[in-house]
């Protein structure tokens, strides 16, 4: 999952605002409107902070993206592995800090909330893999304290966002602003 803010595109060398020039080196481009920029020349370091301003926490995780199809692309009536989770899904379309976090240790993934169309509130998490072998779904139901997941493919990629989300709810749930971007010659890298 690429982290709410960051998307990773050619060998970078440049942290830069939607539609900024970066020249030939490429860029990780912001998902969300940046507060920082840095940019590199060839054989240079920059660091800067994570970007914290997005246009809503909703519209942040979806745009500028690009189209990765439809559900039927990567599913196709599979049978997963079912289990059950306490992780309310929702958390990771609804905290930007959490997506972020996560998305830094899930890479190659992406997420689609689907909510319900009846009325009732529910919705189904979809994660799928950029190498359309793997996906999972969390069903979230009002109410309830546990929510039924099913995985299918070689990553287990419910199992990798849970673990990722804990790992980060362990360091203390930091916020974006806490991390710190170093990017180099030979690529970025994003700590805290």
């Amino acid at each position: 999952m690429a982290p709410d803010g960051l998307r990773r595109s050619a060998p970078a060398p440049a942290i830069t605002p939607p539609g900024s020039r970066t020249g030939s080196a490429g860029t990780v481009r912001p998902r969300s409107r940046p507060t920082r920029r840095c940019t590199t020349s060839p054989g240079t370091t920059s660091r800067g902070r994570a970007c914290t301003r997005t246009w809503s926490a909703a519209t942040a995780w979806r745009a500028p993206r690009r189209s990765y199809g439809r559900i039927r692309d990567w599913y196709h009536g599979e049978e997963g592995e079912r289990a059950t989770t306490t992780l309310d899904p929702r958390v990771l379309e609804e905290n930007p800090d959490a997506r972020f976090a996560v998305g830094l240790r899930v890479r190659d993934a992406w997420p689609l909330l689907c909510p319900a169309d009846d009325g009732s509130d529910e919705a189904t998490y979809w994660l799928f893999d950029d190498a359309r072998s793997s996906w999972a779904t969390v069903e979230y139901v009002p109410g309830q304290d546990t929510y039924e997941t099913e995985q299918h493919g070689p990553r287990r990629l419910w199992d990798d966002v849970e673990s990722a989300y804990r790992a980060w709810t362990a360091e203390g749930a930091p916020t974006r602003d806490r991390y710190r971007i170093t990017v180099t010659p030979e690529g970025q890298t994003v700590s805290l």
